[in-house]
């Protein structure tokens, strides 16, 4: 049998603005290997790094990070989603474009113009795939208009905080010493 023993601390950040309170468990395994657990508001994320360089702890690791590397790390969470919303304009502008260039007579402009309200789900686009294809072509589902994702950029404030938290303990104790 082997035992392995390793220091975890556990820190909860309040008063945060706009976010809950964060808990957060970090685990530093050996020199250069830590892990993290973050939670906040019932949803929690976790990762794990065995090489973080030979000196870092996981806290130092973590604040050397960009936000978008470690929201990758700590979620599959695309940072856009699709905007079905915004798929009848972007449709409009581009019947517009081809009615330009001379690609669609007035007539048929004029009917898929008057169509491309319906298109605001993948359902809708799939049923409606010919005139995806007429106007944007074969690989149509390329040009879905795309938006920030609100739950990635939660996440994103959330690092930040820890972050901010971690960089706050870090001058304390040189501050202490």
């Amino acid at each position: 049998m082997r035992i392995t023993s390793s220091q975890v601390i556990k820190h909860r950040i309040t008063d945060l603005f706009a976010l809950d309170p964060v808990t957060v468990i970090a685990e530093d395994i050996e020199p250069g290997k830590g892990k993290i657990t973050i939670e906040c508001y019932g949803e929690s994320w976790t990762a794990y790094w065995g090489a973080m360089g030979e000196t870092k702890t996981i806290s130092q690791f973590f604040c050397s990070c960009d936000k978008h590397y470690l929201a990758g790390k700590l979620s599959d969470i695309d940072a856009n989603i699709v905007d079905w919303d915004g798929m009848p304009d972007k449709m409009r502008e581009l019947v517009l474009t081809c009615r330009r260039r001379g690609d669609l007579d007035k007539d048929e402009a004029r009917d898929i113009y008057d169509e491309c309200c319906s298109i605001t789900s993948e359902v809708h686009a799939h049923i409606h795939h010919d005139i995806m294809e007429k106007v944007i072509g074969d690989e149509w589902w390329r040009e879905i208009p795309e938006i920030a994702n609100p739950k990635y950029d939660y996440l994103c404030r959330i690092i930040e905080a820890v972050q901010g938290a971690f960089r706050q303990l870090e001058s304390d104790k040189e501050l202490a010493a």
